[in-house]
């Protein structure tokens, strides 16, 4: 057992995360738990790992400047929030359905990663922006997202399987890119799908997940600065997770991070009680379509 800096939580090893100062002065995960060098231990929990950085807990504890430098960039940009809940199951096809139709399962019937028809139809954003008379787009890496989009619903879409190649979400996110400078389309749904494979491979929160993390930011990073001066941006995450599996309604399966990145948003604004189900509303009211009456969800601004 060891004891998390921040919440004084003792914790089983593989609970935890250890960040080391190496006698070179660099700051490492320590995935082997074996480094050399000054230690500390962090729970593996997305608002634990907020509140390290916010509290520079960790500086202090190792006695050494840790890099916060994407995080701020967003932070300074964006109104955002850590705390966005998604719903239950927290599985992929059920949460994403929910994003885009702003119903929880219970209410559109897909509770797994098989699609089923809806029994009483809700519309969803796709249909409503193509019925509005706009130009959609879809970039993704995991088939069965195709069933967020009903027919007739895209104008674009570039699909490729995660497995077929290493580096999926660099392709897709170029082909966004490429798409998005050709022919601007109104509304461009991109889905990176290496960090909940990686999560499910080496588990969520491991060295090789956090890398994937950083490189979907770094695709993140290469569209808002392509695109922030024509597009309001939306990042966010369908789910979490825990040790290598998800769908639970623990905290770290429940709870996502999100940035909202335009004129409706303000700068350094750190929003409350914000649900899955708000994005659909939100991404209406910023386009000006319809906003069904069947939605749950509310307008962030």
């Amino acid at each position: 057992m060891r004891t998390c800096v921040i919440t004084r939580e003792k914790l089983p090893k593989q609970e935890l995360i250890r960040v080391v100062r190496t006698p070179e002065g660099s700051v490492i995960i320590d995935e082997t738990g074996k480094a050399n060098g000054r230690g500390a231990y962090v729970k593996k929990d997305i608002e634990v790992i907020t509140k390290a950085r916010k509290s520079k807990i960790l500086e202090r504890t190792l006695e050494v400047s840790i890099s916060d430098e994407i995080y701020e960039e967003l932070e300074k940009m964006c109104s955002y929030t850590y705390n966005v809940r998604t719903v239950y199951p927290s599985i992929t096809l059920p949460c994403h359905f929910s994003m885009t139709h702003s119903v929880p399962p219970e209410r559109h019937g897909i509770l797994t990663n098989d699609y089923v028809p809806q029994v009483r139809p809700v519309r969803g954003i796709f249909e409503n922006v193509k019925d509005f008379g706009g130009v959609t787009a879809m970039f993704y890496g995991w088939h069965p997202l195709r069933d967020i989009a009903p027919a007739g619903s895209l104008n674009f879409a570039n699909f490729i399987q995660y497995n077929m190649v290493d580096g999926t979400d660099n392709l897709i996110a170029d082909e966004a890119i490429k798409t998005i400078k050709e022919y601007s389309p109104d509304f461009v749904f991109l889905y990176m799908v290496e960090t909940d494979m990686q999560g499910h491979k080496t588990g969520w929160m491991s060295k090789e997940y956090l890398y994937r993390i950083n490189n979907a930011i770094n695709n993140v990073k290469k569209v808002i600065e392509l695109f922030k001066d024509e597009y309001r941006i939306i990042i966010t995450a369908d789910h979490g997770g825990h040790e290598r599996s998800h769908g639970s309604l623990m905290d770290e399966d429940m709870y996502v991070p999100a940035f909202f990145l335009g004129e409706e948003f303000k700068p350094n604004d750190e929003l409350k009680d914000v649900s899955i189900l708000d994005i659909t509303p939100t991404i209406a009211k910023i386009m000006g379509v319809k906003k069904e009456e069947d939605w749950e969800g509310k307008p962030l601004f």
